[in-house]
């Protein structure tokens, strides 16, 4: 259970967050695991950054610890070059956009699949400012 004080310390993050991040712009629950004690990890997507937060909640659905999340790496890029490596699937190379990690995306009937390593997403489209730059790559 999170007291008095791990509450003011959550205020204190959100706030270095909001400091550091920009505005807030919304959040996903990607993974939960666990049967008693679940893992639940978040994404904080704010204007210049995703931030993951896990959150440790026992059987009485009390927060019981906090923990920062890494194991997703994101970027503020908003556009990507995506190189075709068979009829649907597109391989995205990490080094030319900015340093993220390489990525596959699968094109379905149930819509776009992103892969990072093992765990797979279901892509999403969302709104944010497009830049005018000459170069024509695909937006992810």
């Amino acid at each position: 259970m999170m007291g008095w004080h791990g509450l003011g310390q959550l205020k204190g993050m959100w706030s270095n967050f909001l400091q550091n991040a920009g505005k807030f712009m919304s959040y996903n629950i990607y993974k939960i695991e666990g049967d008693e004690v679940k893992n639940v990890h978040i994404r904080f997507h704010f204007e210049t950054v995703d931030i993951g937060i896990v959150l440790s909640i026992n059987p009485d659905h009390k927060i019981q610890g906090m923990f920062m999340d890494d194991s997703v790496k994101t970027n503020p890029i908003d556009k990507v070059y995506l190189i075709p490596i068979s009829k649907n699937e597109f391989f995205i190379n990490g080094h030319q956009n900015g340093g993220m990690q390489d990525l596959k995306i699968t094109i379905s009937n149930k819509g776009l699949i992103l892969k990072d390593g093992s765990i797979n997403f279901k892509a999403e489209s969302i709104n944010r400012k497009r830049s005018n730059k000459s170069q024509q790559p695909i937006p992810h």
